[in-house]
């Protein structure tokens, strides 16, 4: 076992057994963020695709949780945890903590002391309102659906869950799933 699933492991103690288990088989869509995030080049593509801490959606989230006082927020989808250290900033009160499909998200999430797990956004190891404000960014535009995360999100809110898009819903439409091919994997851009 490597030393970041042991982490892991040592801080889940207190989830399920089955949250445990490794998340295997990854779905086809899922490899291409656990393969190319391993790799420092498309660690690099990827951030670029993150943005920065002064992404308006970013500033407009702190805002929020100031104005509102929260006290926890889950970040879904949570990649290289951009929002941590400007939320430690700027909301000091806040207890920041994240989930990804990436074991390498994770890993460098717990080098830099983040509460974060490894999992899907769709079977998330937390109790239902476990977490003031459920935060998601970019993601479910990347998923085979949609719905089942939303659930969840909603599961795990205890007051509120914000979901930001890069691709705008079109209310117009139905729903179009695109599956795209980045880097030789397939993925959802819907």
């Amino acid at each position: 076992m490597n030393i970041s699933k042991q982490l892991l492991l040592a801080l889940s103690a207190s989830l399920p057994l089955a949250v445990l288990a490794e998340i295997t088989p990854l779905k086809e869509y899922e490899k291409m963020w656990e393969q190319r995030s391993k790799d420092k080049r498309s660690q690099e593509e990827f951030a670029g695709w993150w943005g920065n801490e002064n992404a308006i959606s970013r500033i407009l989230l702190r805002l929020h949780i100031m104005q509102k006082g929260y006290k926890s927020l889950l970040d879904v989808g949570c990649g290289f945890c951009k929002d941590f250290e400007p939320l430690k900033k700027s909301c000091p009160q806040t207890h920041y903590c994240a989930l990804d499909i990436s074991s390498t998200f994770v890993s460098l999430a717990l080098e830099r002391g983040i509460d974060v797990v490894q999992a899907r956004a769709e079977q998330m190891p937390y109790d239902d309102s476990a977490i003031e404000l459920v935060f998601c960014r970019h993601l479910l535009e990347h998923l085979n659906s949609y719905q089942d995360a939303i659930k969840e999100m909603v599961r795990v809110a205890s007051k509120e869950v914000i979901i930001v898009f890069f691709i705008n819903p079109d209310k117009n439409t139905t729903d179009k799933m695109g599956v795209i091919n980045v880097g030789g994997f397939t993925t959802y851009q819907n």
